[in-house]
């Protein structure tokens, strides 16, 4: 179940939305009012639910299942030529790119390389991020309305970016501005 809700305190509007199940919608409304209260504001409060399921009337839901099954084996197909990619993960469109140094040892990527992917992505037109413990593991959350070219294109681009990386195309220099932050 989703919430959507709208707070307002004279025309400034304060969103609140979760797919968690009330609580967490719940407390920011209920801090929200304790605030606005103590300020001696009214507040004004809407709320519609459904929208997960509107969403699933769409079939946005099980769209991005198939869509992220696809999109995983297309960077899955990658790992005999891309030996920087030691596993791929994740749910729905909501993907993981584990990048190794040695596919059978897994030792993780520097923190400096998986950057300069990402830089490498980023000029040619895909936004990802690192995270992970050694932040060696791209993170690929592209939205639900992806099309299935898009996803190939995005496939694509990271092949590219992973092969400019590996073949010494992008400097330390170039990616020392945007480290860790």
């Amino acid at each position: 179940m989703a919430r959507a809700g709208k707070l307002t305190e004279d025309g400034i509007g304060v969103t609140v939305n979760t797919v968690t199940p009330g609580y967490v919608a719940t407390e920011m409304v209920e801090f929200t009012r304790r605030v606005f209260a103590e300020r001696k504001v009214k507040v004004e409060v809407e709320f519609s639910w459904g929208a997960t399921e509107a969403k699933a009337a769409e079939g946005l839901v099980e769209r991005a299942a198939n869509l992220g099954r696809a999109l995983a084996g297309g960077l899955r197909a990658l790992m005999p030529r891309q030996p920087m990619i030691g596993e791929v993960r994740g749910r729905g469109l909501a993907i993981g790119i584990e990048l190794v140094r040695d596919q059978a040892t897994r030792e993780p990527v520097p923190v400096t390389t998986a950057a300069k992917v990402i830089y490498r992505a980023w000029q040619l037109g895909a936004v990802l991020f690192y995270v992970g413990l050694r932040g060696n593991v791209l993170e690929l959350t592209p939205p639900l309305t992806l099309s299935d070219a898009e996803a190939e294109q995005g496939v694509a681009i990271i092949d590219q970016a992973l092969t400019d990386v590996g073949r010494g195309l992008v400097a330390d220099a170039d990616v020392a501005p945007f480290m860790m932050w």
